[in-house]
């Protein structure tokens, strides 16, 4: 019986500079569903694999203990991959994520799965290496996960945004020029390649994609915070200051993006 994948990128950027890429440092808290296709003959079984699979990632944002000790006894039941990969994500909400990134890259060795099924197993690996700080293994997993997959748009953003953080800039330009060939109106690879172009000192070809995003996705915030970051590289300390205003403006009170802009801009204050 097949399931609908789900896909969900956890990756966040780490970039040495960028107020705006700290706030998206998030991972693990999303539960990324894989789609398990069970044997006839497991079907006959007396447990419901589907539904326990279901509920399995159900449980682990709320009890990941409860989600835990479920998936153990469900993969002495037949539950097979999928009680494996619940078991996976559970380690991780208990934040033992060394030990959950290992187990998510086993998973996308297992030849007898689909390669959509072990790119995105790999892709989950490679974003727990990334919570470790570990990004060689961050990378070499979503290398992987790109070989396994490699017209999908989301994991090249993934990797060009690791490549990125280990200082790989026009190799980030590349895997972000791929993902816009596949997708050309995809707003986090023009972001992120943005960013890539303001550390290259490309300052002009950053304001385009800049622009693209704002045209794609007026207000965006994080567009208007990365569009003050490459004004401070040009140190253009006013046109800095008027983006840092329209984070602000399209904010809410508590969004990281607005406490970061107001980071920026007393931090402008006191340099005069």
């Amino acid at each position: 019986m097949d399931r609908v994948m789900k896909s969900e990128s956890y990756l966040s950027p780490l970039f040495p500079q960028g107020l705006f890429l700290k706030a998206f440092r998030v991972i693990g808290s999303a539960v990324v569903a894989l789609c398990f296709t069970y044997s006839p003959a497991k079907a006959q079984n007396e447990v419901h694999h589907e539904s326990q699979y279901a509920a399995c990632l159900a449980l682990v944002e709320d009890s990941p203990e409860q989600a835990l000790e479920g998936a153990i006894d469900w993969k002495s039941r037949g539950g097979a991959d999928a009680a494996d990969h619940c078991t996976a994500l559970a380690v991780l909400a208990l934040g033992e994520v060394r030990q959950a990134a290992e187990r998510l890259e086993e998973i996308g060795t297992r030849s007898h799965l689909t390669k959509g099924l072990r790119a995105e197993a790999f892709s989950q690996a490679s974003a727990a290496w990334l919570q470790t700080g570990d990004l060689e293994k961050a990378l070499r997993t979503v290398d992987r996960a790109v070989s396994l997959a490699p017209d999908e748009p989301r994991l090249l953003v993934d990797r060009g945004v690791i490549r990125l953080d280990v200082g790989q800039l026009w190799e980030a330009v590349d895997d972000f020029d791929a993902a816009l060939s596949l997708d050309p109106n995809r707003p986090e690879a023009l972001l992120f390649r943005a960013s890539a172009y303001r550390f290259a000192g490309a300052y002009d070809l950053a304001v385009t994609d800049i622009t693209r995003v704002l045209n794609l996705a007026p207000g965006e915030p994080a567009a208007f915070i990365e569009l003050a970051e490459i004004r401070l590289a040009e140190d253009r300390i006013d046109a800095a200051r008027e983006a840092l205003l329209l984070t602000i403006e399209n904010t809410t009170p508590n969004d990281p993006l607005r406490l970061a802009a107001q980071d920026m801009l007393a931090e402008m204050d006191v340099g005069g």
